[in-house]
């Protein structure tokens, strides 16, 4: 039918099974033990996702690389700020 939008393809339903609906998922707010888990994980085995999820059981490789970013910002502002209230003091 002319207009009618094309059926998904089998590797578009398998993508979408695996990254948004897998009742397995975990979507739950990642904890502070989760957090330093995958910055653990990250420095042991660099950018390897799939290794790095297979320790963290629920989350998606797709989801690691942004919290690791996000975890390593906040990290990096928290240093600075300490490190801010060293030279305030002199």
């Amino acid at each position: 039918m002319p207009g009618s939008s094309p059926k998904p393809s089998l590797l578009l339903c398998v993508y979408r099974w695996y990254n948004h609906l897998d009742p397995s998922i975990n979507r739950d707010p990642w904890t502070p033990q989760e957090d330093a888990t995958l910055m653990q994980a990250h420095r042991n085995f660099g950018n390897k996702w799939a290794d790095i999820a297979k320790l963290l059981p629920g989350r998606l490789v797709l989801h690691l690389h942004p919290v690791m970013i996000s975890v390593q910002a906040q990290c990096s502002k928290a240093l600075d700020s300490y490190f801010m209230s060293f030279v305030t003091e002199f």
